[in-house]
């Protein structure tokens, strides 16, 4: 494990590096699967902390990335992040979190190949699921809203009397050969996400 300035995660020649580091971790060459997946579990990272913070009502850790050191593991992944700073409450966290996000996107963007629009949805996502897991779900929405049409709309749907987030993103797990879809992926039939979910539900998981 070694500890990085948050400001290394803006920078295209080290991301491509971690990505890399990724890459050979899950033997999978196509830069733009492993780049969506290393931001699927990086964006959960970032906003896991910050979301707990919220849901205990104390200090929130201030997202920008000049005020984060970065945990990294040896296969390029992110660990864990803590801040410096901290923000005064839930709409600064926003509207910090913009430029912080904004910023990897854009530079994974561009090592990686994969595409904003996709890499924004899938922070709508992790946003959602880490709200959940604390339970504020309506907090991911404020937050989404306040990021206006860069952000998606954090979804969730019932099933069987307990809540998930209804994914817009996925992660292409499946694409590295190395794994099958998630339960809840989006490019599953509705009709076999649901009874998969169903069946989760059951088993208490």
């Amino acid at each position: 494990m070694t500890a990085e300035p948050g400001t290394r995660l803006a920078d295209p020649a080290w991301l491509a590096d971690r990505v890399g580091a990724l890459g050979e971790a899950w033997d999978c060459a196509d830069r733009r699967v492993i780049g969506t997946l290393w931001w699927y579990m990086a964006s959960s990272v970032l906003l896991d902390l910050p979301l707990r913070q919220v849901a205990a009502g104390s200090a929130i850790a201030d997202p920008a990335l000049a005020a984060l050191t970065c945990d990294m593991r040896a296969d390029g992944s992110l660990a864990a992040v803590r801040s410096a700073l901290t923000v005064a409450d839930t709409p600064a966290f926003a509207t910090a979190l913009r430029p912080a996000v904004g910023s990897v996107i854009v530079s994974l963007a561009e090592v990686s190949g994969a595409g904003t629009p996709a890499l924004w949805a899938i922070a709508s996502d992790a946003l959602a699921n880490r709200a959940l897991d604390a339970g504020v779900p309506e907090v991911a929405s404020s937050i989404a809203a306040q990021l206006s049409a860069t952000m998606p709309q954090p979804r969730f749907i019932e099933v069987s009397g307990r809540r998930f987030v209804r994914r817009s993103s996925c992660c292409v797990i499946y694409e590295t050969g190395k794994a099958a879809k998630c339960v809840s992926c989006p490019r599953r039939e509705p009709e076999e996400r649901a009874g998969l979910l169903t069946e989760l539900v059951r088993r208490g998981r």
